[in-house]
């Protein structure tokens, strides 16, 4: 495998995301609703690829799976959410305030939400703290781990706009068009089903990386003795 393949494989995962929207839009209206809704099956496949990339880090971690706790965890949340289990084993859902401060929530529900929602939130911001500050300078350095982050940024930003894209634009006063949110749904969740791709390239290439670099450090400590 070589020190390329991550390159290519971003620039896999661009013209993949052109090539699902392009599908996706030469469905008819119905079959591409069905295709795209929240639940089908490409939201179905980013939960999957988000496990994929949780367990790639434990396999790859090896003993030292506990020093990415943090990834594990952010992960196997994020496919949990597309999962939408965050609404499914919760009164009102694990993300709303009202689960917490409804009074038809029980108290003990509302204490392992919290529980559940402080790990998920310590989890997440450490992830950020270990990688947001460097990623610019790692990737012009040629980390293409870094480079599958950065993109993966671009990524979760335009998916962010276009989630409910008609109240952001009334905030400047501008009248949504009919349709817009649906529309805007269907794109959204064809850029959502490349983050976790990218997220498997960052994985796999940061993590060989490492793995590489401490085989290197051992031959560097015990050089093999020459044969007489």
């Amino acid at each position: 495998m070589t020190a390329r393949w991550p390159t290519y494989a971003i620039g896999a995962v661009i013209v993949g995301t052109a090539g699902l929207l392009y599908y996706a839009f030469s469905l008819p209206v119905p079959e591409r609703d069905l295709f795209l809704e929240e639940g089908g099956p490409v939201e179905m496949a980013s939960a999957l690829l988000y496990f994929v990339a949780a367990g790639l880090v434990g396999w790859f971690a090896g003993t030292e799976w506990r020093d990415f706790l943090p990834e594990i965890i952010t992960f196997l949340g994020l496919g949990a959410r597309e999962f939408d289990l965050d609404d499914l084993y919760f009164t009102n859902g694990l993300m709303k305030p009202n689960q917490y401060f409804g009074p038809e929530v029980a108290l003990p529900e509302k204490l392992i939400s919290a529980v559940i929602l402080f790990i998920l939130a310590w989890a997440a911001l450490t992830v950020l703290r270990r990688y947001l500050p460097s990623l610019l300078r790692e990737h012009r350095a040629g980390n293409r781990a870094a480079t599958a982050g950065l993109v993966t940024a671009i990524y979760i930003v335009v998916a962010e706009l276009l989630d409910t894209p008609s109240r952001k634009i009334e905030v400047f006063g501008i009248p949504p068009t009919p349709g817009m949110d649906h529309f805007a749904l269907w794109i959204e969740e064809s850029i959502e089903l490349g983050i976790p791709l990218l997220l498997i390239i960052a994985v796999v290439a940061g993590m060989s990386a490492r793995r590489q670099q401490g085989a290197q450090a051992i031959q560097t400590h015990h050089p093999q003795q020459t044969k007489r």
